[in-house]
């Protein structure tokens, strides 16, 4: 593939000694006053680093925030971050892949509050994004101009302003110019990895040594961070772009498809992944039994990028906001995202940057490999992004590994990627050509502004949104005619007018995301409480959030308080299908309402004005009688209501439990608009031994009178009445301990338990004996246990297939238990006497990934050391 120029603009081979480092000192000279501008410009295209206010909006606050508080909190009671005890009732925290655990700039939530180190992670990830897009475009060009350019376009667009909001995402992209970097100069290194002496010559001795090694090692490196920063979506972008990159380079080259250096990338990306797989083996494995193991055709679609978004790209303030004077709100961000998540349909570089992309690919398709390269890569991701607006739904739906992913729209930071790249392109080399296309793209862009004014979504945004960016391509329209001949102040004024739109727009709506006081920063008072009457001696004592309150998401792991809710992440399909306490508690409600007593919640945290459950005063919740026997030829027991239940909408209405010596089944009856309910025995069960009945009101609000209980036989007919009952049972009314004008706390007015004893796994049953923590951490717990009978240790946390247990040292297995609520909760198999449980929580993934990834560590080191070791081209010719 044709380079963007000759081979004279690079710059020169220096000889050894000081001359080399003189070398080498010249040629990061020249470029340190065009690092210093385009780094002085991303600073203010993000002043968010400079302002006295929190980085507090939307998912900052709800999960990004809290979850680095807890990685802190990990790292300073010396545990590793495997499982996380306080959000779901329980998650794999690593696996999760969204709080980059093993990400080494996350140390700076190690070493500093966290609203300080939040400003300074994304400044840092600014920098590393601008520099690394900076050596992508000059390596393609030699320009600093244009590398200059394309970093400025690339760090100030539109996915890094809108995506602040997802840090780990944020961190992530900011590796994607290395990447594409180091495998490019993989790509046209003519003696990538060449080793003199097994076959290949030695370099002359005037040349400097083959940059392979550093490519390689940039590649795999640059990979391995992407990968622990946290956000496997941006890391499967990557490979999509080398994918696409290669295989194009690959046509481009037909008959001489460079074998080795495909080789050489393949090989740094494996090794990559080697140095990752603490990280991403985890996460594999918990996808295999996430809620995103078969993800509906609508949720991967949800959040296509409509038509009308693509607006954006030339006014980016059609929604509002930045100089229009008029807020970003619903009136505004319909009409053109068709959705309130603005920050994800955020794109584009700037419309002067974008007129210098499309005039450079216009102009240069043709005679440039890269050009075609890059505008195809564009091209392909912008359908892609289009989601179900486009024709490659099926694609995104059906494909594995597309299939994993939601939000298309997020395709977009390719997008910008490239377009950046290709305006770093027109900015290096503004012949007649390209300034000709760019005018008339300038001119083009205005008709489209006009036409979406008069007829289309801009008739809704601002007016301002229409006449800056109009007035802007006229403008440019005019510069390019006066200055046509006078080609450097042309190609530097254009430049700037690129820089500072870019820098501009991103420095208007960038600080979005500003709070004056973060909830992270300053517990809420409902946050006091709990953290002051939760008891310490109860590990699984936990809160639960019933709408937008001060511990909902994530929340309430940054102080830690253990929590039922969650925010999303990668979990069991099990909590998604049975709890799902995120955006709102409708799927919890469909379950039996001991759910909450199975779960260990002692408080529920709502809304001012809102009650968790809508119980009775002096209600009864469970009834319990003994039948002396079973009489012959009955086959089941029905209960007969006096009317029907008050609520009738198929949601749970109690459950009935059967004890007959160490035999125990539990029925659920969910509400209908019936009179009779019917449970059937099983057909071993003990006919002359006496059982107990025990009926639990399992109705988040309602109540229902039973009148009698009656054995049915084999025919189907009711026997005479055995018991009259007459009793009203329904769910007792949680007591508020804790009101202020924003949230109410509510104290549960059972007394539910971390642990049980149970034969019977179905809910929470009467307990068979007792269980007392002993010890308790993250990822280990210990109980002492005594069991009356043989049967199962429930706890009260989530059921994750990775946590190990063992009784009095021999292994056992463990179990999902609380069949009744979808098998969410933990079990351990127990016999009958006294014993010691212990369970620990590590992966066997998180083993073999830290057995590989050290080995690949070491092996790098090696192999680095042995490239400085060994004699340069020079010394040899000499010896």
């Amino acid at each position: 593939m044709a380079r963007w120029y000759p081979d004279r603009h690079h710059l020169p081979s220096h000889p050894a000694g000081e001359g080399r480092f003189a070398g080498h000192l010249n040629r990061w000279a020249r470029h340190a006053a065009a690092l210093a501008v385009v780094w002085v410009l991303a600073m203010v295209a993000y002043p968010s680093w400079a302002s006295s206010d929190a980085m507090g909006y939307d998912d900052l606050s709800r999960l990004n925030a809290p979850q680095r508080a807890l990685l802190a909190w990990f790292y300073h009671h010396g545990q590793w971050p495997l499982w996380n005890p306080f959000s779901f009732g329980g998650q794999p925290f690593l696996a999760a892949g969204q709080s980059g655990p093993l990400y080494l700039p996350n140390a700076l939530f190690l070493l500093a509050p966290v609203a300080l180190a939040m400003k300074l992670s994304y400044l840092f990830h600014e920098l590393v994004a601008a520099t690394g897009m900076y050596l992508f475009v000059w390596s393609i060009c030699n320009s600093r101009r244009g590398a200059a350019a394309g970093a400025i376009a690339f760090t100030a667009s539109g996915f890094f302003i809108g995506h602040q909001v997802h840090t780990q995402m944020f961190d992530a992209m900011s590796w994607l110019p290395w990447i594409a970097w180091a495998a490019r100069g993989l790509l046209r290194s003519p003696e990538a990895l060449r080793s003199p002496g097994h076959g290949h010559p030695a370099p002359s001795a005037g040349r400097r040594k083959s940059p392979g090694r550093r490519y390689a090692g940039v590649l795999a490196g640059t990979l391995a961070l992407m990968v622990y920063a946290g956000h496997p979506q941006v890391t499967f972008y990557t490979f999509l772009y080398l994918t696409l990159y290669l295989l194009l380079c690959a046509v481009e080259t037909r008959r001489s498809v460079p074998w080795r250096r495909l080789g050489a990338i393949a090989g740094s990306v494996a090794f990559g992944l080697l140095l990752a797989a603490p990280q991403w083996l985890p996460t594999a494995d918990l996808v295999a039994y996430s809620d995103r193991q078969h993800p509906a055709a609508g949720f991967l679609l949800e959040g296509s990028m409509p038509p009308s978004a693509w607006l954006q790209f030339l006014s980016p303030f059609a929604i509002g906001g930045g100089d229009t004077g008029v807020p970003i709100s619903l009136s505004t961000l319909l009409p053109i995202d068709h959705s309130n998540l603005f920050w994800e349909f955020t794109g584009g570089i700037g419309i002067v940057a974008l007129a210098l992309a499309l005039a450079a690919a216009v102009t240069r398709f043709r005679t440039s490999a890269e050009v075609r390269c890059l505008t195809a890569i564009a091209l392909v991701c912008s359908v892609f992004a289009l989601g179900s607006y486009g024709f490659l739904d099926v694609v995104l739906t059906r494909v594995p590994g597309f299939d994993l992913f939601r939000i298309p729209a997020r395709y977009i930071g390719l997008v910008d990627f490239t377009l950046s790249a290709l305006a770093g392109l027109g900015a290096a080399r503004l012949d007649a050509p390209i300034r000709r296309w760019v005018a008339v793209w300038c001119a083009v862009f205005f008709a489209v502004l006009a036409t979406a004014r008069l007829w289309g979504p801009l008739g809704h945004a601002p007016r301002a949104a229409f006449t800056h960016p109009a007035a802007l391509c006229a403008a440019i329209v005019v510069f390019s005619v006066v200055f046509a001949q006078r080609d450097r102040l042309y190609g530097w004024g254009l430049w700037g007018v690129a820089a500072l739109t870019s820098v501009g727009q991103a420095a208007l709506l960038s600080p979005f995301v500003l709070v004056a006081q973060a909830p992270y920063q300053t517990p809420s008072g409902a946050v006091q409480y709990l953290q002051a009457h939760l008891p310490k001696d109860d590990p699984l004592a936990r809160a639960a959030a019933f709408g937008e309150t001060s511990i909902s998401y994530d929340q309430a792991a940054a102080y830690p308080i253990p929590a039922l809710n969650g925010y999303d992440s990668l979990v069991p399909a099990w909590y998604d299908q049975s709890v799902a306490l995120t955006w709102t508690d409708a799927v919890l409600k469909t379950e039996p309402a001991s759910i909450l007593d199975a779960y260990d919640v002692r408080y529920v945290v709502t809304p001012a004005g809102d009650e968790p459950v809508f119980g009775l005063p002096g209600a009864e919740t469970s009834y319990t009688h003994w039948l002396p026997s079973v009489p012959r030829g009955a086959i089941g027991l029905q209960m007969h209501l006096e009317a029907p239940a008050s609520v009738m909408d198929g949601r749970p209405l109690c459950s009935i439990t059967l004890t007959a010596g160490t035999r125990t089944v539990t029925h659920w009856i969910y509400s209908y608009p019936t009179e009779d309910y019917y449970v059937t025995l099983p057909a071993d069960w003990p006919q002359d031994a006496a059982t107990r009945v025990t009926i639990r009101s399992e109705a988040w609000s309602g109540s229902f009178t039973i009148a009698d209980l009656r054995w049915v036989d084999a025919s189907g007919s009711a026997a005479h009445t055995v018991l009259p009952v007459h009793r009203t049972l329904g769910p007792r009314p949680w007591r508020a301990v804790y009101q202020d004008s924003r949230e109410t706390v509510w104290e549960n007015p059972d007394s539910p338990r971390p642990a049980w004893m149970t034969t019977d796994l179905s809910g929470v049953q009467p307990a068979s004996g007792t269980a007392q923590s002993v010890r308790w951490t993250a990822n280990q717990q210990e109980w002492r246990v005594d069991a009356e009978t043989g049967g199962w240790l429930v706890l009260a946390q989530t059921y994750d297939p990775n946590w190990r247990a063992s009784v009095d040292g021999q292994p056992a297995p463990v179990e999902a238990a609380g069949t009744g609520y979808g098998g969410v909760l933990t079990a351990v198999r127990v016999p009958q006497g006294s014993h010691d449980v212990r369970l620990v929580y590590r992966p066997v993934t998180f083993s073999l990934g830290l057995c590989l990834g050290g080995a690949a560590l070491l092996a790098g080191v090696v192999w680095m050391l042995w490239g400085i070791s060994r004699p340069r081209p020079r010394a040899r010719a000499r010896g």
